[in-house]
């Protein structure tokens, strides 16, 4: 057996997509790859217009308390129940929430379509659920390669090929809208705007990627920065290899050369392990080392500055203890965990997330243990144990996980039950929290089978 790897932001989702056993979100149809360019930009349009319509006004938040008992149970007291599905199907795959919390939408596909489409994602029919009746319509309308997002209060998204159109859950779709040309421009703008970061490749050989990622400063339309670097070519899309952290700094998350840089719109470029951390030697991930560093960012909401987790990726038992750099005041912590959970933060970016891996019976498990960002002491409270997947509420407010056939959802921070359930015999995947966090939906299938259920709960009655 191959030594157990690791993936990097560059590859992780789309590795989950490849996989050879029947995936839970196999409803999906692949687009063909002259379509696949303007599906991207496309979808970026449908991110702009439902951060726009749905993004909370940004406040100042207090500190994080950690009430999680560090040895409490991560398990509810409470008897589990067991859940009949909504729907079923060959596969199906959750597409999420509207911002009312009234209206959920997924994709079916049938036997049929399945066996159409062998070692592929076959086709699929896009369902659209009323959770306070039940009562679902089927929008045969929607292209299969369409990609969906919602418009508040409940004004459906949907991007493909042709343009942009709105829908209501049930109703007919708008005629399509064109893509402004602003939005297609490749690349990504700084949080103000005023400069654009691209990364272009070079070069392939020998399974190694040459880049060029450039910062370009929008006013004046010169090059304000650039730096060549090399990655070894994973399975999944680069993209641009890195994000904006700041509104100066581009973050690149790893390279083979020096590790992770940040590329200042100076022209400065800084080497996150040995300019910040004093790490002097860069591991190859393609020599003895077997591993090398990458770096995961996240803003913080409470502090002006970003903090970067460091950690492995490449062979897992090589990799050594995880840092953490707090670059408001430079402070370096290394942490009790070598594996982050995920990309090592919660979406709000206020709790680190690191994955214990205990060995249960000679199998490696998944053990979710969690603190404050900042502050807590040190405190580390036991979130969840065995798991195989999970899923937060958009408010934070509860936390909903997979061991098996049970789903488990729980109050945060605070750990109360809220519900936990039996979905044998299929495998449930926690999929996605309503935004009011009163409903709860989840994917469930039969491993190593063409068989898939929707699940879903109401925690607020009436």
């Amino acid at each position: 057996m191959s030594p157990r790897t690791s993936n990097s932001p560059l590859s992780v989702v789309l590795l989950a997509r490849q996989r050879g056993t029947p995936p839970i979100s196999a409803g999906r149809a692949a687009p063909c790859p002259a379509a696949r360019v303007a599906l991207v930009s496309l979808a970026r349009l449908v991110l702009v217009l439902t951060a726009v319509a749905c993004a909370p006004s940004r406040v100042a938040l207090p500190e994080p308390v950690l009430e999680i008992s560090p040895i409490a149970s991560p398990t509810p007291s409470a008897g589990i129940s067991s859940a009949t599905p909504l729907a079923t199907a060959a596969s199906l795959h959750v597409e999420g929430w509207s911002p009312d919390s009234q209206w959920l939408a997924y994709r079916t596909s049938s036997q049929a379509q399945v066996d159409a489409a062998p070692g592929g994602l076959p086709e699929a029919e896009v369902v659209v659920l009323a959770a306070g009746t039940g009562r679902s319509c089927r929008r045969s309308d929607i292209p299969a390669e369409a990609r969906l997002s919602w418009e508040a209060p409940h004004t459906l998204l949907i991007a493909s090929s042709e343009g942009v159109q709105r829908a209501e859950p049930c109703g007919p779709a708008s005629p399509p809208a064109t893509l402004p040309m602003e939005l297609a421009a490749p690349g990504a703008r700084s949080s103000v705007g005023a400069y654009l970061a691209s990364t272009q490749e070079q070069s392939r050989e020998s399974g190694i990627l040459y880049l060029r990622t450039t910062i370009t400063d929008l006013a004046r339309g010169r090059v304000a920065g650039q730096v060549d670097w090399s990655v070894d070519e994973r399975l999944g899309d680069l993209g641009l290899g890195g994000e904006w952290i700041g509104p100066t700094t581009f973050l690149l998350y790893e390279t083979r050369e020096r590790g992770p840089l940040l590329l200042e719109t100076t022209g400065e470029v800084r080497t996150v392990l040995s300019d910040l951390l004093g790490i002097g030697t860069v591991p190859s991930i393609a020599g003895t080392d077997a591993y090398t560093w990458v770096a995961r960012p996240v803003i913080s909401t409470t502090q002006p500055g970003y903090h970067l987790l460091l950690s492995g990726i490449g062979e897992e038992a090589r990799f050594p203890l995880a840092r953490l750099l707090h670059a408001e005041n430079g402070r370096i912590e290394t942490l009790p965990y070598r594996y982050p959970w995920r990309a090592g933060f919660t979406p709000d970016g206020r709790w680190l997330m690191m994955d214990a891996r205990p060995d249960a019976g000679g199998y490696e498990t998944h053990q979710i243990w969690i603190r404050p960002l900042e502050g807590g002491d040190g405190q580390w409270a036991l979130l969840a144990d065995r798991l195989d997947s999970d899923t937060w509420a958009p408010d934070m407010d509860s936390y909903a996980w997979q061991q098996g056939t049970h789903v488990v959802w729980q109050a945060f921070p605070g750990g109360a039950a809220l519900g936990a359930w039996d979905v044998s015999p299929y495998a449930a995947r926690p999929a996605s929290i309503s935004p009011d966090g009163c409903r709860l939906a989840a994917e469930g299938s039969v491993p190593g089978e063409w068989r898939a259920a929707l699940f879903a709960w109401d925690r607020c009655p009436g």
